[in-house]
């Protein structure tokens, strides 16, 4: 007997009692054996051929659903705990990740969303970016003018070691992949001078530009509390079909989040700052 506090009495209540369901379901079971042996032992005494072939196939047939049934209820309800059970802990750990979207095609992400949605942060690590830095430029020449957000673009250095690297696997000269990084770089330098040039802006935005040497891993965006990881292929083919990572911050310090954004600071601690 189980025992709950009413004011300052303990008074008595009842056990929980199998629920009905499951009970006239196993009896329905038994009955189903029972009465499936019964049924046997009467085919085993007929002397009418007929008969008794009859009585015998009702008798597996009446057996054989009952234990089909036991075996259905037993196992399957296991294997769909089991399987409801695996996804709970699989969806726990991605949210641990912080990870939000998948995607295998750069094409699907939107990134005026993420940028008009940005208040106070916005890092841009590049080997270039001509063709995003191009069609993105606008939103962040809206955050520039009419926020308050920090943005810091981290190019790589036309003296980065990994120059002749970088342009055999974009098959092209070092030359041009110089010339290419210059004139991203005078894209993201006129809008800072045009920045300068609004005297009356009431805003406390800003513009950085920094130079790194570090290796091109990906590219990576962070935009406030998220972050949008970029992989590169390991061949060099021009592709649209780019493995990519879009991760929140989950205020843990061991999420992917917090994982990148040392990786950013750490590559601007070792990166060289531009006077723009």
């Amino acid at each position: 007997m189980i025992y709950k506090m009413k004011g300052d009495k303990y008074m008595k209540r009842p056990q929980t009692k199998q629920e009905p369901s499951a009970l006239v379901f196993w009896l329905t079971i038994i009955g189903l054996l029972a009465f499936g042996l019964g049924l046997v032992l009467i085919s085993q005494k007929t002397t009418n051929e007929f008969w008794k072939a009859t009585w015998s196939n009702l008798a597996s047939a009446i057996m054989v659903a009952g234990i089909f049934s036991a075996v259905n209820e037993k196992l399957m309800k296991d294997k769909l705990v089991e399987l409801i059970l695996s996804k709970i802990k699989l969806k726990d750990r991605i949210d641990k990740t912080g990870i939000e979207e998948v995607y295998t095609d750069i094409r699907d992400i939107d990134y005026r969303y993420y940028l008009k949605d940005a208040k106070n942060f916005i890092d841009i690590i590049h080997v270039y970016g001509r063709t995003w830095t191009t069609n993105n430029l606008d939103e962040i020449r809206e955050k520039l003018f009419y926020s308050n957000c920090q943005i810091r673009i981290i190019l790589v250095s036309p003296e980065s070691i990994f120059i002749e690297g970088l342009a055999n696997y974009y098959n092209i000269s070092p030359e041009e992949l110089k010339h290419r990084i210059s004139e991203v770089t005078k894209m993201w330098t006129d809008l800072a001078e045009e920045k300068n040039r609004r005297k009356k802006s009431k805003t406390t935005s800003s513009l950085k530009l920094f130079y790194h040497k570090g290796q091109p891993a990906s590219s990576l965006y962070r935009i406030d509390e998220r972050i949008i990881n970029v992989q590169n292929k390991f061949s060099g083919m021009r592709s649209k079909k780019l493995p990519t990572i879009v991760c929140r911050n989950t205020s843990q310090t061991d999420d992917l989040y917090e994982n990148f954004l040392k990786e950013i600071e750490d590559l601007i601690l070792t990166s060289d700052e531009l006077t723009i």
